[in-house]
């Protein structure tokens, strides 16, 4: 089974400026695209290459941590999530062909989703089926589902009954989510 893109590479959130973002560490995604040439000379050449600007796609800075040997401070790259998708979908090895095919996936998933314009269902419904498309190596059922909880409106609705709402429409064979005998609730209050 593949894995999602932050499986293969971590993926830290911080917030600013009212909005949450996604960073990838440079030398993560590098060493997990097993890149034959000095990180350093990648990186710069990358940049270059392909004209990232620093600020808006990535975040240069000198990790001043102690050196066994001494040496200079290592400088360090936070890249947005944009920008080390980008990085991996380019290098040409495996590693880079594994998370093209990812992505190609993710495509295919996303031109399929013809629920959006039925009218029939609700925002939590199609918030729901469109998490389980973005995710298209999991598989899914009611159990792991119902831990997911940002899937509720003002009016407060479980997991059991957006899933009920999926079956009466025909969505839940469609997406290959099996229900079990007992479906769990969630108590969005608490």
């Amino acid at each position: 089974m593949t894995k999602t893109f932050s499986e293969l590479v971590p993926i830290e959130s911080t917030f600013h400026d009212g909005e949450i973002m996604q960073w990838v560490n440079a030398r993560d995604l590098h060493a997990f695209l097993e890149v034959k040439t000095r990180f350093n000379g990648w990186i710069t050449t990358r940049i270059e290459e392909y004209g990232f600007l620093e600020n808006q796609y990535f975040m240069s800075f000198t990790e001043n941590s102690v050196k066994p040997q001494g040496g200079r401070p290592s400088k360090e790259y936070s890249l947005t999530l944009d920008m080390a998708k980008e990085l991996a979908m380019v290098e040409r090895n495996s590693k880079g062909r594994q998370i093209r095919r990812y992505f190609i996936e993710c495509e295919k998933k996303l031109r399929g989703l013809n629920f959006l314009k039925d009218n029939n269902l609700s925002w939590e419904a199609k918030g729901l089926l469109t998490f389980i498309t973005m995710h298209p190596h999991i598989a899914f059922d009611s159990e792991s589902l119902s831990q997911y909880s940002s899937f509720r409106s003002s009016k407060i609705r479980s997991t059991k009954s957006i899933l009920n709402e999926l079956e009466k429409h025909n969505y839940l064979k469609a997406f290959y989510i099996i229900p079990p005998p007992v479906i769990k609730e969630i108590d969005y209050e608490n």
